[in-house]
């Protein structure tokens, strides 16, 4: 079973990694590869994070009420002579929160449906795995008396089927941080986020009561949630798993995140007396024959636990059971004996015989290879559309209503029908969702754009961002920039005269007030190569400083041939690489000094006469100051050194990366003036693939030197590349070959 470690901030980890001696990074590989095969759960960090030098005293105390509670309801169990509840379920009412983005992740309803059944077979000891379970075992799987509800009635008291949909760029590396950007009141439902994936690889986490705060819950990659859809029988025991943590339960080794033999786990347990003292199974290790720790009164280990890494799970024991039911009673947890109340049902329209209304449906469109501002397509394509409706009952069905103006067809019914469109322009979609009787709309005034391959600016070209008017040029709409933003303050992209590398003005986009993890996205305009450009270089002057140092502000480039339809990247720089000026580090509004303007030049390779291209920049925001764009030019200039401002600093970049194991991916190093360096590439087990290359010393600046260089042909898998610098200065990137 899986949770996750604790995995903050990793744009600035990632920058952070970057500068480890390469044998630490090497150290991590087994632990990714493991990760790869079945992730390991990190309840327990999650938990060593929120508590810090704490948590050894916290899981102590923890530990002894539990087996407190074990004790004493046992004892009335015993007196009782019955461990199972014999009253109805204890119902919880349940929010799925799914989080998808143009790459997928909106599952459907139906495997929604299909993971709350298995959790309610699991916790009322209805699955059909119990009689696989074995024999010493038997006796001892418990029925918690507790059942999962979909919420009926959202926070306001509207109708709702109990799953909400956000679209979102959160939903890939997500942490904490998707908590709070969609959340019912944690008192009254129990909130679980579906996300695509979480730092460190992991499949899932949870805290443990009451630990969570306001944002309480629990996190699950979709595919480990239920048996169908993007998930799997295999997987489909995460969520029960998960939800044991919410309900109170550690794993049944103790309050560590390392089990299996060896790992010393003997001296720890979970505090339950009738799982067995264990060491633990392996993540994916289904080993029945797993011994008990010395001295446990059971030979065996409960690999077939739910608190387990077996993935075999099948049970919990009685003592488990009768702690999650007491859990969520009367006499409970503070923070979740309020869940199951009468009132609270009724509130969340969960009650037994509560009848509520036929919810109206909730229309949600998609085109495939959309981006969160929508479609891209070169004049005379086809898009492909996609209609879901939300908020439906279970079984319901719903018809769907398309109009596509500029598209042939114009209308359409189908549930993903197939458009051309023939002219270039912007232009709306329209879906109408009718389901009950009940019918609900969704427009999008500019979900599709549609570039021309004829039309556009002529290269090479200059742009000096000195027209106050843009994104816009009234007077030259070829020259019309596109801008788009994720952030929900709508700072972004703008022109400004406060500071310019050349001429009068430049543009900037302010990312402090525009919110962590926004994405601020600039595109140029279509650009057609009136002339061969065997080595197109792409030139742009910067100016950005971080306000403090632990910043890690991004600015990305990449370019396209295809209209905008896919995008190839060509330079990444954040944190300190991307502060560059005199002082790198600025408290207060930063307008950048002459001296704080420096050039970045891109290799775009060949450009043949007649080709078409967009530029993109995005900025993703982490807290740091504005940043500014000036003189961008798109020339012919030969492929070697740049005319960057000379620096002590050393960088390392893959573009692209990840990479194909027949690309023609480049090196891109910025280095220091006479500065001798040598390039080490590493496979994933440490071995160092082909002898080291070692790189002259030159003037100051940045060069590009073809992967082949130091790597020849590569077979896919995780890579580490070095670059130490004659001072002893290191970087290191991770390179993905797929």
């Amino acid at each position: 079973m899986i949770c996750s470690t604790d995995f903050r901030g990793w744009r600035a980890r990632w920058l952070l990694a970057t500068g480890l001696l390469m044998t630490g990074l090497l150290a991590e590989v087994p632990t990714l590869r493991a990760q790869t095969a079945a992730p390991a759960c990190g309840t327990d960090a999650r938990m060593r994070a929120r508590l810090g030098a704490g948590y050894d005293a916290w899981w102590a105390a923890y530990r002894a009420d539990l087996a407190a509670r074990d004790a004493a309801l046992t004892r009335a169990a015993t007196a009782s002579g019955a461990r199972s509840p014999a009253t109805a379920p204890l119902v919880i009412p349940l929010v799925i929160h799914v989080l998808y983005d143009n790459g997928g992740g909106n599952i459907p309803d139906e495997q929604v449906y299909d993971a709350v059944r298995i959790l309610n077979e699991d916790f009322q000891k209805r699955n059909p795995d119990t009689a696989a379970v074995i024999p010493p075992f038997r006796s001892r799987i418990g029925n918690t008396g507790v059942e999962f509800r979909l919420a009926r009635l959202d926070p306001s008291g509207r109708c709702t089927n109990g799953i909400t949909r956000t679209f979102t760029p959160l939903a890939n590396n997500a942490d904490d941080n998707v908590r709070s950007l969609v959340i019912w009141d944690v008192n009254r439902y129990l909130n679980v986020w579906v996300v695509k994936s979480m730092g460190g690889g992991a499949a899932g986490y949870a805290y443990l009561p009451c630990d969570g705060g306001s944002e309480d819950g629990i996190n699950i990659l979709n595919g480990y949630l239920g048996s169908i859809g993007s998930s799997s029988p295999r997987n489909s025991r995460v969520f029960t798993h998960e939800v044991g943590h919410y309900l109170g339960l550690p794993h049944t080794w103790g309050g560590t995140n390392n089990p299996g033999p060896g790992m010393g786990n003997c001296s720890d347990d979970d505090g339950i007396a009738d799982t067995p003292n264990t060491e633990g199974s392996v993540a994916g290790a289904c080993n029945l024959a797993l011994r008990s720790c010395p001295g446990s009164p059971d030979a065996l280990s409960n690999v077939q636990n739910q608190m387990d890494y077996s993935y075999c799970s099948a049970m919990f024991t009685t003592g488990q059971a009768a702690l999650m039911h007491n859990g969520v009673s009367a006499n409970g947890f503070s923070c979740r004996r309020t869940l199951s109340t009468g009132t609270n049902l009724r509130i969340t329209g969960v009650a037994t015989g509560q009848i509520i209304p036929p919810c109206a449906p909730v229309a949600m469109l998609d085109a495939a290879g959309a981006t969160p501002t929508g479609l891209r397509l070169c004049a005379g394509e086809v898009a492909t559309f996609r209609a879901s409706a939300g908020n439906l009952p279970f079984g319901a069905v719903a018809t769907f209503q398309w109009r596509f103006p500029g598209g042939q067809p114009t209308t359409s019914t189908d549930g993903a029908p197939v458009v051309r469109y023939p002219m270039p322009g912007t232009y709306p979609v329209v879906l109408t969702v009718r389901s009950n009787g009940l019918a609900d709309s969704v427009v999008r005034p500019t979900f599709v754009r549609v570039g021309t391959i004829t039309d556009g600016l002529t290269a090479p070209l200059a742009f000096a961002f000195d027209d106050p008017a843009f994104p816009l040029d009234p007077a030259e709409p070829l020259r019309n920039w596109e801008i788009a933003t994720t952030s929900t303050t709508n700072t972004t992209w703008e022109a400004t005269t406060a500071a310019a590398a050349t001429g009068p003005g430049a543009v900037r986009v302010r990312l402090r007030p525009s919110g962590n993890e926004s994405v601020h996205t600039l595109v140029s305009p279509n650009i057609i190569v009136g002339t061969a450009i065997p080595q197109a270089r792409l030139r742009f002057r910067v100016a950005y400083a971080q306000t403090n140092a632990t910043n890690a502000d991004q600015l990305e480039l990449s370019f396209s041939t295809n209209c905008g339809q896919t995008w190839t990247r060509r330079l990444i720089r954040s944190g300190t690489m991307l502060a560059r000026g005199t002082t790198p580090v600025r408290t207060g509004t930063y307008v950048p000094a002459a001296a704080d303007w420096y050039e970045i030049s891109a290799y775009l390779g060949a450009l043949n006469l007649g080709d078409h291209l967009l530029i993109r920049f995005q900025a993703t925001a982490d807290g740091g100051n504005a940043l500014y764009l000036d003189a961008l030019t798109l020339n012919g200039q030969p492929l070697g050194l740049t005319a960057e401002t000379a620096t002590t600093d050393a960088a390392l970049t893959v573009i692209p990366n990840p990479t194909s194991s027949g690309g023609a991916a480049v090196l891109q190093l910025t280095l220091p003036a006479a500065t001798t360096a040598t390039l080490r590439l590493y496979d994933a087990t440490g071995r160092l693939v082909r002898a080291p290359l070692v790189l002259p010393a030159r003037p100051a600046g940045t060069r590009e030197i073809p992967l082949a260089a130091i790597g020849g042909t590569l077979a896919p898998g995780l890579y580490l590349i070095d670059l130490t610098l004659t001072d002893g200065t290191r970087r290191t990137v991770r390179m993905v070959v797929e």
